[in-house]
């Protein structure tokens, strides 16, 4: 099971899931996204990252959690930027 399919609501514990529900912003492509750049100093070229955000709705209680698409992808971006190594 994924980070973004939870079984039960944290909240009620209802089953009553809707996953990966898109999650929009109403501005350009209108989907919500989290971004890191790799370089966040340089003048042009940052190196930016972004990985489209979806939730996972209860259907009971209404309780919404967000997850990122792709985490792997953005924390390959922040060690980059720090100069970690991954594990």
């Amino acid at each position: 099971m994924s980070t973004n399919e939870v079984a039960r609501c944290p909240e009620c514990g209802s089953e009553d899931l809707i996953p990966r529900v898109e999650v929009t912003a109403g501005h350009g492509d209108g989907r919500l996204a989290v971004g890191i750049a790799a370089h966040p100093n340089a003048f042009l070229f940052k190196g930016m990252q972004h990985e489209p955000v979806t939730a996972t709705v209860c259907g009971k209680c209404g309780l919404v959690r967000f997850f990122v698409n792709n985490p792997q992808h953005l924390l390959a971006t922040y060690q980059k930027q720090t100069g970690e190594a991954s594990e």
